[in-house]
């Protein structure tokens, strides 16, 4: 059926392409489109890869970090750091381009996205540090991103084909914009240690307290807090409870696990779990469920 499907999108000796070893499955693909209805909700927990994400048309609410419901519309662009949990309403019929990237990715082969630092202002224009930095997408680069798009959907899923897309796209970055425009797209992820981080958002999971992480990293308690608050801006404590907020938040609104057994699953006693619950959101796990499942399904 899939096969069928895209060959009538267009693309010849479709099974081929889908049979290379270059063929990029969902979980490779260096670019995403999404298609959402209104009133669609979505949530990600911990994003592997920074990326950058066009919202090509529609409308949705965003909330991520510190930044709460702030609205982004049709022809803007935004960073989603590595690491970083999000959630999304939208508000309108709404079409999204997702982009992928490490840390490593320069914008051209003469310029690098970390020299964006010295360009860096404390924040983006006309932005505190509670507002999501937007910047408008070029005519140039919105009609590259289009093409891309048309391409994809002719089933040319080639993971070369992708690289280049998206050599093109941050090129376009580096020649469509002002470098202190770039520093504020890019300000999460520029002046820090991303190697640390990267091997904090893989260990953390399998830890429980500042101590574990730190033994598992194989640092001092004095390096360790340094790094960390360079890294991540706050301290591990605070960062750790928050991580486990935003996973336990996760589960009790897209899962069906039980309280009880959710409460297992994170090392609390149920009593401890719905404390833990009140405590930090205002509300008992089961009205939490209720609330949000009602929230999204209308």
């Amino acid at each position: 059926m899939r096969q069928k499907q895209i060959l009538k999108n267009g693309l010849v000796c479709a099974g081929e392409h889908l049979e290379c070893e270059n063929y990029a499955a969902d979980k490779q693909a260096l670019k995403k489109v999404v298609s959402l209805k209104a009133g669609d909700y979505y949530f990600r927990d911990k994003t592997e890869h920074s990326a950058l994400v066009f919202l090509l048309s529609g409308e949705l609410e965003l909330s991520m970090g510190y930044t709460i419901n702030q609205k982004v519309v049709g022809g803007q662009m935004y960073l989603i750091p590595a690491g970083e949990s999000y959630c999304s309403k939208t508000k309108t019929d709404t079409t999204v381009f997702y982009s992928p990237f490490d840390w490593e990715m320069p914008l051209c082969n003469k310029f690098a996205i970390r020299q964006l630092v010295k360009y860096k202002q404390n924040d983006c224009t006309d932005t505190d540090k509670t507002r999501l930095c937007l910047l408008r997408l070029h005519k140039v680069l919105k009609q590259e991103i289009e093409s891309a798009i048309e391409t994809l959907n002719t089933g040319l899923g080639c993971i070369h084909y992708q690289k280049l897309k998206r050599d093109i796209i941050f090129m376009e970055l580096r020649g469509l914009y002002e470098k202190e425009q770039l520093a504020a797209l890019f300000s999460p992820i520029l002046g820090i240690d991303n190697d640390f981080k990267v091997k904090v958002l893989s260990a953390y999971t399998q830890t429980e307290t500042v101590k574990e992480l730190m033994d598992i990293l194989h640092m001092s308690p004095t390096t360790f807090k340094r790094k960390f608050y360079q890294a991540f801006g706050t301290s591990a404590k605070h960062w750790l409870i928050q991580k486990k907020k935003e996973r336990i938040f996760h589960d009790l609104i897209f899962t069906k696990t039980s309280v009880a057994e959710l409460a297992d699953k994170y090392k609390f006693s149920e009593n401890y779990m719905t404390a833990f619950c009140c405590e930090h959101f205002g509300k008992s796990p089961r009205k939490i469920r209720f609330e949000w499942r009602s929230f999204i399904k209308g």
